[in-house]
């Protein structure tokens, strides 16, 4: 009986916060896997207002405001893994995208 497995997946998406994603087709991140640094590219950077560097654990690596349509973060210090680039859009949603440092 596969009923159950729906509203699971609906409480764990709510509890986690992240109910209000856009889809994202106006944001890309490159190059993923990278080695020292990410760029963002966003064709409507008057939606945003900041991005987010955010690690794999939900630590909040690094915050910026949105002002151009070409942004990059840096890697500096941080060690190889998995982390996610979170922006904020000027509407409450939040888009979230993963990237890998080698």
């Amino acid at each position: 009986d596969t009923t159950n497995v729906f509203p699971a997946i609906t409480y764990c998406a709510v509890a986690n916060g992240i109910d209000n994603i856009t889809d994202g087709s106006d944001v890309k991140v490159f190059p993923n896997p990278a080695m020292q640094k990410v760029n963002i590219s966003i064709t409507d950077v008057s939606a945003y207002a900041k991005i987010q560097l955010i690690d794999a654990v939900g630590r909040l690596v690094e915050e910026k405001p949105l002002t151009t349509n070409m942004n990059t973060i840096e890697r500096n210090n941080l060690t190889g893994g998995v982390y996610f680039v979170k922006l904020l859009r000027k509407d409450g949603q939040a888009l979230v995208k993963k990237v890998v440092f080698e």
